[in-house]
């Protein structure tokens, strides 16, 4: 049966809980990546930063302002491109964002700048065993609602793993069906 320790990526970013959410956009946008894990300087794991805790930074900013006069983007934005930048999530936080974002001038870059990871992060820890199968990993995800969950063994964080790295597991074939449950009409 496949498990957790199967599917994980044992190379994990983290983030420091004192990284401005700046700094933090940068990071994930080098990456790849949409959420880490918040550790602090002896590799505790302190929480969790999402993608959701930024934009939720930002609508609380724009909510926040009377001025908060902006246009829509286009959409879809990964077609949108502004004097050869092409518009992205983190075209947001960068620090000379393309006209699209242009009135949110002045609200957003003082917050991204004084926000740190600590005042966004979600102190919940979401976690499991490398030992899970990946059933009960998916199952985890579903109820917990989350798109991805700390691997801890022996309270270290031992790895991440995903939505994504279940779904790549079941294209790849690796994971068993299970049997058919029957349909109640």
């Amino acid at each position: 049966m496949l498990t957790v320790r199967d599917i994980m990526q044992t190379e994990v970013t983290t983030a420091s809980p004192d990284m401005t959410v700046r700094e933090l956009a940068r990071l994930w946008e080098e990456r790849g990546i949409t959420g880490t894990p918040v550790v602090d300087a002896t590799g505790k794991v302190l929480g969790v930063v999402s993608a959701t805790d930024l934009v939720r930074l930002a609508a609380e900013q724009v909510d926040a302002s009377d001025e908060a006069e902006w246009t829509e983007p286009a959409y879809p934005p990964e077609e949108v491109e502004e004097d050869g930048v092409e518009a992205s999530w983190y075209a947001f936080f960068a620090e000379e964002a393309p006209e699209l974002y242009a009135g949110l001038d002045g609200i957003v870059d003082s917050v991204f700048e004084e926000a740190t990871v600590a005042d966004i992060m979600t102190r919940a820890i979401f976690s499991v065993r490398p030992q899970a199968t990946v059933q009960e990993l998916a199952r985890f995800l579903l109820r917990a609602g989350i798109r991805r969950a700390l691997v801890m063994e022996g309270g270290k964080l031992a790895g991440i793993v995903t939505a994504t790295d279940v779904i790549r597991a079941v294209a790849d074939g690796k994971v068993a069906d299970a049997p058919a449950s029957p349909v109640v009409a």
